[in-house]
């Protein structure tokens, strides 16, 4: 018997995700345009977006990013001992910490569009 993972898998049909593309689009766009786009930032990004094939269907998963908590355990072991008024709960702790403790994510948007704007410049 497997053990269940503590996070949800992000995956849906490659189908609904075309949709969801060609309907958010700011300009007219096929479905056509919609899969060719979605095949290039799979193959450009695979930490932001990887195909995947479920069942013989194509499906789009987006791969989860590092846990929040974990910059909070490198914040943890690094500060001060605590007063001994009330404790913070772990939300909290993410809402108050300093900028220099949060950790920048990984395969983020940011990175997404640093590669996306690299491969533009090479083309041109």
């Amino acid at each position: 018997m497997s053990t269940p993972t503590a996070r949800k898998r992000r995956a849906l049909p490659t189908s609904e995700v075309v949709t969801a593309v060609v309907k958010s689009s700011p300009v007219p766009i096929s479905s056509a345009e919609a899969t060719q786009s979605l095949a290039i930032l799979t193959e450009l990004c695979p930490f932001f977006l990887k195909p995947l094939d479920i069942g013989g269907a194509d499906w789009l998963e987006m791969p989860g990013a590092v846990a929040a908590t974990e910059t909070a355990d490198v914040r943890g072991a690094n500060a001060s001992p605590s007063s001994p008024g009330r404790k913070k709960d772990s939300s909290e702790l993410l809402v108050t910490r300093s900028p220099k403790w949060v950790k920048r994510e990984a395969g983020g948007l940011r990175e997404v569009r640093e590669i996306i704007r690299r491969e533009l410049e090479l083309q041109d």
